[in-house]
């Protein structure tokens, strides 16, 4: 335990590298709108954010990652986060919630050791453990600050551990803080509701003999009440019980009972081409060494005969290996929400962060080959075996450093930079525009404007937009001053200047701003009212 420890201190600062370098602004639009809740939620104990003028212009003033509801801006993403962090930031301070999922992740790692431990043995624990630590995909976001994953695995790990420790040790206080954890992830990332409670009916059933009635009702109680705690928090932000930040906030038409099971089910439909694709290029191809190891040693456990806690956490991890897979497996995003047209696969794309479970609760297996299998393979003596897991180790270590850090388009170095100049071009635009002006911008530049500024991204867009958004900023200008922040050519500009000039507005130029991106006043089109 020492050793791991030790390993806890020294990846301290790797875990906390963009919390440290980047202060309180985020490569992400997701992490930006969490944040912006999360400060909110500290200073007026309500993830709803007034902007009035909304109501007045068919609610086109929003970045990315944020609903507009009746005038109000709120979550597009899961509540949880925002909640939790905003009510430890209420004792710890704002500045330092963006240090809680690196801390947090390193604790699942501490976590999920005693977990292992408990299941299988300390060896295959210890090797877990660090084999998690240095996990490419949990590193890198381990150090998104404000992004949920990590978050909810936490919760879920913390709760499990409770779960283990309450039917060993017989006490209800451990049912009950178990059943808040499991039910708080759900408030953090409520998609994953049905492969938690599959979790849960398989702990049951296997422990059925050794958990008393009373704290199963306890568990039973404590699990539901928090759920149906999330119903209120979803009133309260979006006047629904059953509404949240994926929903359509606008429209009033009650949901089929069909359309909401396939949401919570199959939300991206069943797409065998696309499951395909996604399994074979992340699973194999990026992450091979992990996977393909780790699926054929459970594989090879699944026909021995075991413990009824060993059998819990097989049947588990491969139900919901199957079921993630299956589930998101599907999903489409190429072309959408900044992702890239063609698919690319990056350590930050999203079925990484979708796929995080099935890394995490497959590595015993991994780490069992490691101990078990390479030197029944190879037929290793004792001293050899160790030598085997410390190269292994070394060369996960080597491969999640270059990819966490030095990934050509996703990488923290890279992230570092680019936020960083974030800074110049907020100063420059805060010093040209007016206080209670809006800014125009595209999709890739609200998250260096807001909070700072009122913004409209993807202008025109009307996969976006439920109204005319350039009819809507024609009413806007009557409010006060408009700019349009962009990169765009001339010919761009000329063609966009053609667009709105239907609707009796223009550009003027005000200033080149940083490399190739200028500021444009929206003006009432002379010509036009003349």
């Amino acid at each position: 335990m020492s050793l791991l420890i030790l390993f806890l201190v020294l990846m301290i600062i790797p875990y906390s590298y963009l919390s440290i370098t980047t202060d309180h602004k985020f490569y992400s639009p997701d992490e930006t709108a969490n944040y912006v809740f999360t400060k909110n939620f500290i200073e007026t104990n309500s993830l709803k954010i007034p902007v009035e003028i909304n109501k007045e212009v068919n609610n086109v003033i929003f970045p990315r990652s944020v609903n507009v509801y009746n005038g109000f801006y709120v979550p597009m993403s899961f509540l949880g986060l925002p909640i939790f962090y905003g009510l430890i930031g209420k004792v710890i301070g704002l500045k330092a919630i963006i240090f809680l999922t690196p801390i947090l992740s390193l604790l699942s790692v501490f976590l999920f050791f005693l977990i292992v431990r408990e299941i299988f043995d300390k060896n295959i624990a210890l090797v877990s453990a660090i084999l998690l630590l240095l996990n490419p995909i949990y590193w890198y976001l381990a150090g998104k600050a404000m992004l949920h994953n990590n978050l909810f695995l936490f919760l879920v790990i913390a709760g499990l551990f409770l779960l283990l420790k309450a039917q060993k040790e017989e006490k209800t206080i451990f049912y009950t803080i178990s059943a808040i954890c499991f039910g708080f992830s759900i408030w953090t990332r409520t998609s994953e509701i049905v492969w938690v409670g599959v979790l849960l009916l398989l702990f049951y059933w296997y422990h059925r003999k050794n958990v008393k009635g009373l704290n199963a009702l306890v568990f039973s109680v404590g699990f539901c009440g928090m759920v149906l705690l999330l119903f209120v928090a979803n009133y309260l932000t979006y006047d629904n019980v059953f509404r949240s930040g994926y929903s359509s906030l606008e429209s009033t038409v009650q949901t089929p009972l069909i359309s909401i099971i396939k949401q919570i089910f199959l939300p991206f439909g069943f797409n065998v081409k696309h499951l395909v694709f996604h399994v074979w290029e992340f699973f194999v191809k990026y992450l091979w060494f992990i996977t393909i190891p780790a699926i054929w040693y459970m594989l090879k456990c699944a026909r021995e005969e075991k413990a009824d806690t060993k059998k819990f956490y097989l049947v588990t991890t491969i139900f919901l290996t199957l079921y993630l897979l299956v589930y998101y497996g599907s999903y489409w995003p190429w072309g959408e929400y900044g992702q890239p047209m063609e698919p690319q696969i990056l350590i930050g794309s999203p079925h990484f962060r979708y796929w995080l479970p099935i890394f995490i609760f497959s590595i015993p297996f991994l780490a069992q080959f490691l101990v078990e299998g390479i030197p029944y393979l190879y037929k290793f003596k004792k001293t050899a075996k160790g030598i085997s897991i410390v190269i292994v180790i070394i060369l996960l270590l080597v491969f999640s450093f270059s990819n966490v850090y030095y990934s050509t388009q996703e990488g923290w170095l890279k992230m570092k930079v680019d936020i960083q100049d974030f800074r110049p071009r907020i100063e420059k635009i805060s010093a040209l525009v007016e206080t209670n002006a809006v800014l125009i911008v595209p999709d890739w530049a609200d998250r260096i404007f807001f909070p700072e500024h009122l913004v409209i991204h993807s202008w025109g867009d009307k996969r976006i937009y439920a109204n005319d958004s350039y009819q809507e900023v024609a009413k806007l200008l009557k409010k006060g001053p408009i700019y349009y922040y962009s990169a765009d050519s001339n010919e761009d500009i000329d063609s966009l200047s053609s667009t709105i000039k239907k609707y009796g507005l223009s550009l003027i130029f005000v200033e080149d701003i940083f490399k190739g991106e200028k500021l444009y006043q929206v003006t009432y089109d002379r010509a036009e009212n003349n």
